[in-house]
């Protein structure tokens, strides 16, 4: 299979070819516009039953009245009205900006999801256009476009569509910076970078494979200058931070890089229970005494901790125990864990909540699908290494990273659906011209 090597933008000759491009991409934009804003007027009472039904939970109990709060100039409070850092104050400050033009919070909410999904598909168009032929671009677009996960559940309130939004856009801008390697083109992965923690603290799965793929591009350009661009991408990234960090400190009177969380999902994500942590199946199974123990022991200590950063030490040392205790058994826990990637957000699961049983077995099989033909196409790219950098590289490092860290929701697997969009296109492209030639 031969691919057209990593083309971006700026290298189209002619500034009308350019201005094509961005057209196209404003176009895809429009289109995905009018295609989400339809969708969420149709399904706007069903998506209110479904977050009645549980779903988009993390919305409804902290994202929200995060929101609300700001909206009412009380600063960044939850529920119990308590200054809060445990989440990124990024999505609530996203909602907040939209109610000032929108009549309500549900307006707003589904204002910022339209919006940066339907950025999102223009996004793929301009990172495929990078990669292949327009016509992968195309294909990979029409894709994003309507594919399940990216419409329906990217209309719930969370975080996740903003996210792989900014990822889509940061992967785009790192191709234009390991073909040209401009250091200002560093400084603007930096501020994405930046942004996207305050989005979500995952975000720094991204920004180390980014990193490490401007550190390992070879090439005419000088290691010196490479490690440049790798801390100029660091630097201007901890800037954006820096107002977060601000805060916490005058808040807590101590450092918090990103949330009071982040210890607790490495702890979590170790194999505590038969199941996965939150897993229902563990009400089934009785615990052993001895660990029934040790897992009271370490939310005790936990609650008992004067800062966070205590807090901090005992959830890591308990994880570091669990590894040591069953290090094999860990590991074959972290193989299972990956099932995230597999499992569709919506699926046959939620058949008897909402119904439609056949059709969410289609969406289930159409996932399935996009996983084995993206896995396929990011493996035929291994011997292009500026594909492999750009898809390849954080596909691995974030599957790494949520493997390790969580239990593994599959919401996860959000924005790693439009790489495996991406990488998929010139595999299926390739199936249509050989149907089409016999």
């Amino acid at each position: 299979m031969r691919f057209a090597g990593f083309r971006r933008l700026a290298s189209f000759p002619g500034r009308a070819n350019t201005l094509t491009t961005a057209w196209v991409f404003l176009s895809w934009v429009a289109v995905a516009l009018a295609f989400r804003a339809t969708v969420a007027i149709v399904a706007g009472p069903a998506l209110a039953r479904a977050e009645g039904a549980g779903f988009a939970e993390d919305g409804s109990a902290y994202y929200l009245p995060l929101a609300r709060s700001l909206w009412e100039g009380q600063g960044f409070l939850n529920t119990s009205g308590e200054p809060s850092a445990h989440h990124m104050p990024g999505y609530p400050l996203l909602i907040t900006a939209a109610r000032w033009v929108t009549p309500s919070f549900p307006a707003a909410i589904l204002t910022v999801q339209v919006l940066f999904g339907s950025l999102a598909v223009g996004f793929v168009f301009l990172l495929s256009a990078s990669l292949f032929s327009r016509r992968a671009a195309h294909a990979s677009a029409a894709v994003a476009l309507v594919w399940p996960d990216l419409v329906i559940f990217g209309l719930l309130n969370l975080s996740d569509t903003p996210f792989l939004c900014v990822t889509l856009c940061g992967a785009w801008i790192l191709g234009r910076l390991l073909d040209r390697g401009r250091p200002g083109l560093a400084i603007l992965l930096g501020l994405l970078c930046g942004f996207g923690t305050l989005l979500r603290e995952s975000m720094i799965s991204f920004t180390g494979a980014w990193v490490l793929a401007v550190l390992l591009l070879p090439g005419d350009r000088s290691p010196w200058r490479r490690a440049l661009n790798g801390l100029l991408l660091i630097a201007t990234m901890c800037l954006v931070l820096v107002p977060w960090w601000v805060r916490n400190a005058a808040t807590f009177g101590e450092f918090i890089p990103l949330t009071t969380k982040g210890a607790g999902n490495i702890y979590v994500g170790t194999l505590i229970r038969p199941y996965y942590f939150s897993d229902a199946r563990n009400d089934a199974v009785p615990l052993e005494p001895a660990a029934r123990a040790r897992e009271e022991a370490v939310t005790a200590r936990a609650h008992e901790a004067r800062s966070s950063r205590d807090e901090d030490r005992i959830l890591l040392g308990a994880a570091l125990d669990n590894v040591r205790r069953a290090p094999l058994e860990q590991l074959a826990h972290l193989g299972r864990k990956t099932y995230w990637l597999w499992q569709p957000n919506i699926g046959p699961r939620h058949a008897d909540r909402v119904g439609m049983a056949p059709v969410l077995w289609l969406i289930a099989v159409s996932h399935w699908l996009l996983v084995l033909a993206g896995l396929a196409g990011l493996w035929l790219l291994r011997r292009d290494r500026r594909a492999v950098l750009t898809l390849a590289l954080p596909f691995l490092v974030v599957t790494l990273f949520h493997a390790v860290v969580g239990i593994g929701e599959p919401r996860y697997h959000l924005p790693l659906v439009p790489i495996l969009i991406v990488a998929a296109a010139p595999v299926l492209l390739r199936l249509v011209r050989r149907e089409t030639a016999s």
